[in-house]
């Protein structure tokens, strides 16, 4: 039997307004296997945001545990969750968050010299990639000269450049029209799924959520699945 690469237990997450406090997580589970894609609905406010941190280990829960790869990602310090999501995740974000001092090519190599995976490989990890979402021979562009859909097929190469065990894609399509948003998931999806890794996107398309495998929504703060897509 595989074993779950995500595990979120008992997760429970939310926030305090002047004397009232507002729960967005409630004892939620799940789990999340190697190699598929799961999509993440439900309305704005639900806490579809506030999963992906917690899961990223960019903020911590109130109570419950998130493990990823066998790790408790809860149990860790800020420095060593840093490192962790470093070498283990990728992230696509709806307004691409490409840094616009670095050219593409320097953006895609970031996360590997985070790592201390520069020089040449970085350079031909960095060319094969953009080859792969349909950006071959525009290393040397910035991105203000990149259509908005150019912009997030950078940062889905960008996101898969240090080989995660995980993405993390938060409203990926959002800021991009259907034709673009259609080819993005298409990347996506396909070279997630090549490389064996596992897709968890938040979501408000149905035209994202269609290319999921399974589907998770938040409701009244728990995590309830909605059927296989794709057995």
């Amino acid at each position: 039997m595989i074993s779950p690469l995500v595990q979120v237990r008992s997760l429970c997450k939310g926030y305090q307004e002047g004397s009232f406090f507002h729960p967005i997580l409630v004892e939620a589970e799940a789990v999340l296997f190697p190699g598929e894609v799961v999509a993440l609905l439900g309305p704005s406010g639900s806490g579809k945001s506030t999963l992906l941190n917690l899961l990223s280990g960019i903020d911590t829960p109130d109570g419950g545990e998130v493990w990823v790869d066998g790790v408790c990602l809860t149990a860790l310090g800020e420095k060593e969750r840093t490192l962790f999501r470093r070498r283990r995740m990728g992230f696509v974000f709806q307004f691409f968050h490409l840094l616009p001092t670095l050219t593409v090519g320097e953006n895609v190599r970031l996360p590997l010299e985070l790592t201390g995976r520069g020089g040449r490989e970085a350079v031909e990890r960095a060319r094969s990639l953009l080859a792969a979402v349909g950006m071959e021979g525009r290393e040397e562009a910035y991105p203000d000269r990149l259509s908005g859909g150019e912009q997030q097929r950078v940062a889905v190469a960008r996101a898969l450049a240090h080989d995660p065990t995980l993405v993390l894609a938060d409203e990926p399509t959002g800021n991009l029209d259907r034709e673009a948003g259609e080819r993005v998931m298409e990347i996506l999806t396909d070279l997630v799924r090549r490389r064996g890794a596992t897709l968890l996107v938040a979501t408000h398309s149905d035209q994202v959520a269609a290319r999921a495998d399974r589907i998770l929504r938040i409701r009244d703060g728990a995590l309830v699945e909605e059927g296989v897509k794709n057995p």
